[in-house]
């Protein structure tokens, strides 16, 4: 969101609508706005950000499966198989 500011400031037109891919079932629900149990209380307040973006229209949230996750090469350990996919996915070669 840091960057919609820079775009106000420098003058570029910012685009609406931003999408989070998501594979996990129940940040997807919270973010939706659906019930959630008792026990993730103490996580509701790192969804809020999120739900308040999704109401102002300015986050769009969208399930995918796991394999679709193209930031799982940043952020996880991967067997060799699935880091070459992925690296051809990002164009990261060498």
């Amino acid at each position: 969101m840091g960057i919609m500011k820079l775009q106000q400031e420098i003058g570029v037109p910012i685009q609406l609508g931003s999408i989070l891919h998501i594979d996990n079932q129940a940040a997807f629900t919270q973010i939706k706005g659906e019930d959630t149990s008792g026990r993730s209380k103490h996580i509701d307040v790192r969804y809020k950000f999120a739900k308040h973006l999704k109401k102002k229209k300015m986050l769009k949230v969208q399930y995918c499966e796991s394999k679709s996750i193209r930031a799982d090469i940043l952020t996880k350990t991967l067997p060799a198989p699935r880091l070459s996919q992925l690296r051809g996915l990002v164009m990261i070669t060498g």
